[in-house]
């Protein structure tokens, strides 16, 4: 019922918008893309239909801000690029400002956390927002936003997005490599499938292959190159046993940051959950002038509670944090100081 109720909320707000801007999260995943791409394929639709009497370039148009240098855009792309229909929906916040009028729709999907918002500019500038997420809450959003799905049960942004789509009356108007990139964010976001999925992840995955998507497809999404397989190495060959149970490790401080780098971090979180003994993991990266930390739990130590005091969230076993800082030690010193006030509270 939520689900159906948001996408008759999202419509009438589409239908009537001059434009509509679509984003996730700052460094971007394959959930954020995902979800992103599935709400870029409902808001097209609606107007569409809403919109049938007007020529195709009289329409609203339909904008996703996001940073196309990332590999896992790169990703995406190569999979949507066949179908055309993306060649100009892709754009960087700046030039999504100079598009914003008083009737602009942004839909935000991934994250609720504003201090990593793709764009955090657009938020501030725009009156009519939407927050689809999976991710608590763990502050009170800085605007009011006209529909806030935020929903912690729910396994990726990607799955909220697929099932308000498969609800909908555009249930049939998806891609099928549309549906290939919303199924490579609720594998990332699962693990594949081994953390996080309930019975309606299952059923949003099947209504996708009824799209024509297929996780032996999707899995080719996750192939490393060698330079992760490199990085990976790199990664483990520093990892610490923090309060004997947290693993934490972290990016050469002398290394320069790579587009690939976050998504790295969040496998060697994965993959350190496997030592005998831990119950929770932490990789740090430095991208740019921020310092991220992926981190993982095996359901005895709340991760998401530990990032929060970083201003990051998540989930109880899974979260993030992105830190504005060019120092991982100094950042790796107030990580064990959050851990310490957790295990000791």
């Amino acid at each position: 019922i939520v689900s159906r109720v948001s996408g008759e909320i999202l419509e009438k707000q589409i239908s009537e918008a001059s434009g509509i801007l679509i984003m996730g999260h700052s460094n971007p995943d394959f959930d954020s893309i995902g979800s992103c791409v599935g709400m870029a394929r409902f808001a097209m639709s609606v107007i569409n239909r809403t919109h049938a009497d007007k020529d195709h370039a009289d329409r609203p148009k339909v904008n996703v801000v996001i940073n196309k240098n990332t590999e896992s855009f790169k990703t995406c792309y190569a999979q949507l690029e066949p179908l055309g229909i993306y060649e100009n929906v892709f754009i960087s916040g700046e030039d999504a400002r100079d598009l914003v009028t008083g009737d602009t729709v942004l839909i935000i999907c991934d994250v609720n956390n504003p201090f990593i918002f793709e764009s955090s500019e657009l938020a501030k500038t725009i009156s009519k927002i939407a927050v689809l997420d999976h991710h608590r809450l763990a502050a009170a959003l800085p605007f009011d936003p006209f529909l806030q799905y935020i929903e912690a049960t729910k396994s990726s942004a990607s799955e909220i997005v697929a099932e308000i789509l498969f609800r909908s009356s555009y249930a049939d108007q998806l891609h099928k490599e549309e549906a290939e990139v919303l199924l490579s964010g609720i594998m990332l976001d699962t693990n594949n499938y081994t953390r996080n999925a309930g019975a309606q992840t299952f059923e949003i995955t099947h209504y996708l292959y009824t799209r024509g998507a297929h996780t032996g497809v999707v899995r080719e999404f996750f192939n490393e190159s060698l330079d992760e397989l490199m990085l990976t190495g790199e990664f483990e060959s520093k990892v610490r046993i923090y309060r004997d149970s947290v693993a934490i490790t972290w990016m050469a401080l002398d290394r320069p940051s790579t587009p690939e780098d976050r998504i790295v971090a969040s496998k060697v979180a994965d993959k350190l959950l496997n030592i005998k003994g831990v119950e929770a993991s932490f990789a740090l990266v430095r991208m740019d002038n921020d310092v991220v930390i992926s981190g993982r739990s095996k359901g005895g130590i709340n991760v998401q509670l530990i990032l929060e005091k970083l201003r990051g969230g998540g989930h109880f076993d899974v979260a993030g944090a992105q830190v504005n800082s060019s120092s991982i030690l100094s950042v790796l010193d107030t990580l064990k100081t959050s851990i310490d006030d957790y295990l000791d509270s």
